[in-house]
């Protein structure tokens, strides 16, 4: 059975994402610190147009902490899609700014990698059995990584006339270990290249534990070969991979070829079965996969990029999702806007349509908006089987018709939309003002098929303004002051805090951070305080061991009618190691 709960948070979290996408420009940490994980993010998914975009938006801030990782990563993301001489360009560039970089050594080694594929004639070895054979150009990169994260709760209610209750437990204890490897080896007219990325959480509770999830996990994002022609500059990648444009829904397993026709010209194809989880280890059974093709238009000399797609997927013999759509790129060193847009053309319904621009002004104002429609979650023939007690469309179609399973679909899916603006104000040369405003609703489902539908959540609206500043106590600090505000249907909150990252020497970063918050919840009269500072302390040794230590406290009061007032605090506790290989 596919649970009604689970669908609703994801679609939930869905668009909280999108309305928090628009806040990238108001980074936690450092002027674009926020937007590295972000772009780091998306270059794990292997999302690189997204990555490219972030990379570049944080190249063009003023020179800080972050920008000699976002410079090498950008020329990774451009060598990833195949963008070689893009690729080489950024890493010439790394080279001369950061001649004693941390990642001088791996640029270095990246760019002697392309430089040889293009080296004409190739260059030849003697083998011991007196053979000449091409020499070919090839290395390993990646990171591998082991987390503990701990969680602990206490509650305290002292009500009386019987309603005192005292509980203690722990909500988190587990490992989580990582690898993210890529391996490649290139030759004259080939290259291959190999992409690994999972892990393994191991969960320390036991089925009599009110926490944890008790059991392990395998996680499996990524496990893909990819071959390359590089004088046709022909792709070819199968196996387990993600992708966000195309029509393509994420992540899935299958085959992606990539097909220039002329210089401005590429055709894109796209096959396989969807993959809902990493924990999803194995190819799907089921009767459920899809297929698309897409055209990629790059005119020459142009910041401007197109791209048209279709794509068809079926489960159980029933059309799962038959769509159309586009999406638009421009990037400049300054400004960057993307759109897309995907029509359901089987149940006539626009699925998506997502709109994010920024715009920096010549005094350095920017201007930053986001508008995001979307069926929640995206209309889809499965959409059917949430709430029901089957768990395919073979078993549902005993009951309903064709036109009914579809009906039940639409009747589970909800619309969404959310829209952002953001101004961005600098101060002086280490301070500035970040201000934001968000619009956001998720809408409500039908009653049917013997699942119970949902309201909607009404108009609600997120505020928030920031000053971010440098240079307070140390050359190298960053600081953070916010003030957030969200008025709901259901609850307001007033939250303030302090986020700071200090560098101690070439080796320390301490960030230590404090939040406090006012919640007002509006449905059932409940009012709360809590207040959650944290430190997080991060060590890197010779350039490739990273070592972090977080360690946080969260107290909170909270007034509730009639059964009085009740304390909760907990800890929560962070330890990590990883390790950059290449």
């Amino acid at each position: 059975m596919v649970s009604v709960q689970h669908y609703r948070k994801l679609a939930t979290a869905l668009l909280l994402s999108c309305s928090l996408a628009a806040l990238a420009d108001a980074a936690e940490l450092a002027p674009g610190s926020g937007l590295l994980a972000e772009a780091n993010q998306a270059l794990s998914d292997a999302n690189y147009n997204r990555a490219v975009a972030l990379y570049t938006k944080i190249l063009a801030e003023e020179e800080n902490q972050d920008t000699a990782h976002a410079l090498e990563y950008l020329g990774l993301a451009r060598e990833r899609k195949n963008q070689l001489a893009h690729a080489k360009a950024v890493y010439t560039d790394y080279l001369q700014r950061y001649p004693e970089g941390d990642g001088h050594k791996r640029v270095n080694q990246r760019l002697e990698a392309l430089l040889s594929i293009g080296r004409q004639p190739a260059l030849r070895q003697i083998t011991d059995n007196g053979r000449n054979r091409n020499r070919s150009a090839g290395h390993i990169y990646g990171s591998s990584s082991t987390t503990y994260r701990y969680a602990d709760i206490s509650i305290d209610r002292n009500g009386g006339r019987g309603f005192d209750r005292s509980d203690n437990y722990s909500t988190q204890s587990d490992l989580l270990s990582r690898l993210n490897m890529t391996a490649r080896k290139s030759g004259s007219a080939w290259s291959l290249e190999t992409r690994v990325s999972g892990g393994y959480l191991h969960d320390f509770y036991d089925e009599d534990d009110p926490g944890g999830r008790h059991g392990d996990e395998v996680l499996l994002s990524e496990l893909s070969v990819e071959v390359s022609h590089r004088r046709s500059d022909r792709v070819l990648r199968a196996g387990r991979q993600y992708s966000s444009g195309d029509g393509v829904l994420g992540r899935f397993d299958g085959l992606r070829a990539e097909i220039p026709v002329t210089a401005n010209w590429q055709i894109n194809l796209v096959g396989g079965r969807p993959v809902d989880m990493v924990t999803n280890t194995s190819v799907d059974s089921s009767e459920r996969w899809f297929y698309g093709a897409s055209v990629d238009y790059s005119p020459e000399a142009s910041n401007w990029n197109y791209t048209a797609f279709a794509t068809e997927g079926r489960i159980d013999g029933m059309l799962d999702r038959q769509a159309v759509g586009g999406e638009l790129r421009y990037f400049s060193d300054n400004n960057s806007l993307f759109t897309l847009v995907d029509y359901d053309t089987n149940y006539q319904q626009l699925n998506i349509f997502m709109l994010i621009g920024n715009l920096t002004l010549p005094n350095g104002t920017a201007l930053g908006v986001t508008a995001d429609y979307r069926q929640s979650p995206v209309l889809t023939t499965r959409n059917a089987l949430i709430g029901q007690q089957v768990d395919s469309i073979d078993d549902l179609g005993e009951l309903y018709s064709d036109y009914e399973i579809m009906q039940l679909a639409e009747d589970r899916t909800a619309e969404s939309h959310n829209i952002s603006l953001s101004l961005t104000q600098p101060l002086s040369e280490q301070s500035r003002l970040y201000f934001a405003v968000s619009e956001f609703e998720y809408g409500d489902t039908e009653t049917s098929g013997g699942v119970e539908g949902y309201e909607s959540t009404g108009v609600e609206y997120s505020y928030e303004i920031q000053l971010i500043t440098s240079k307070l106590i140390q050359e190298n600090d960053t600081h953070v002051f916010s003030l957030r505000y969200f008025d709901g249907t259901r609850t307001r909150r007033t939250g303030f805090g302090i986020n700071s990252r200090l560098l101690l020497g070439d080796h320390w970063r301490l960030q230590p951070r404090i939040w406090v918050e006012y919640r007002d919840s509006i449905s059932n009269g409940i009012s709360q305080w809590s207040i959650r500072p944290s430190l997080r302390m991060q060590y890197t040794w010779a350039r490739r061991h990273h070592f972090e230590l977080e360690y946080g406290r969260d107290w909170s009061t909270r007034d509730i009618p009639l059964l009085g007032d009740e304390e909760v605090s907990g800890n929560f506790f962070l330890s990590s190691y990883r390790v950059d290989f290449n």
